[in-house]
């Protein structure tokens, strides 16, 4: 997948965060998702126990020691008496280096970010692990094909109604002689330039 093909998958990762966060995209500065599925109506609640708010304490830990406030690795604050050494926390990294980079936008923007991130990192592992390629079929006609063909990163394209469609009329060989002629044509570009030809027809 070219980088225009990647730019796309990200983007359309994108849409699905802030789908199945939704809504979190309302409250980008002022709240924090604390379920993944919080009860209907109960959807925008003050601090709200749970798991995300010691998150945002690793990150606030993170921020002390950065500070030289508190040691790394170390929680001064929580279960601590003057007679039992600080407990052992990862602070949170190496999510908390990521975290550092959107402080700016305030902690609550930072936390949202990385929600955000998390669904272009996973989509875009999965991606890598299993390999994934553009394919295109449904809907590809002979009138449309070549437009379909300046997809970047095209891989193979499936086409079957339309060629039996036409071989009703033409015979069988001629039709997919006739689809087989306008793949070999190459790209029309209304998507812009072409990463090259489908590998496979």
């Amino acid at each position: 997948m070219g980088l225009r093909g990647w730019a796309l998958f990200l983007a359309g990762l994108l849409l699905l965060a802030f789908i199945f966060s939704h809504p979190l995209a309302l409250h980008l500065r002022s709240g924090m998702p604390y379920s993944f599925l919080p009860v209907p109506g109960l959807e925008l609640l003050h601090q709200h126990p749970g798991d995300y708010l010691q998150l945002m304490y690793r990150f606030w830990l993170f921020e002390k020691a950065l500070e030289g406030r508190t040691a790394f690795f170390s929680n001064a604050f929580e279960f601590s008496t003057p007679r039992t050494p600080p407990t052992f926390v990862t602070q949170g990294i190496p999510i908390s280096f990521l975290f550092m980079l959107f402080m700016p936008l305030g902690n609550i923007a930072a936390y949202n970010a990385l929600v955000v991130l998390s669904f272009l990192a996973a989509g875009a592992a999965m991606a890598l692990r299993e390999g994934l390629r553009v394919n295109a079929g449904h809907g590809l006609t002979y009138w449309n094909v070549r437009s379909a063909l300046a997809l970047p990163g095209l891989e193979e394209l499936n086409i079957g109604h339309s060629i039996i469609s036409r071989a009703v009329l033409v015979g069988l060989e001629r039709a997919v002689r006739e689809m087989k002629e306008l793949i070999r044509l190459g790209p029309e570009e209304p998507f812009g330039s072409s990463q090259g030809r489908v590998k496979r027809i």
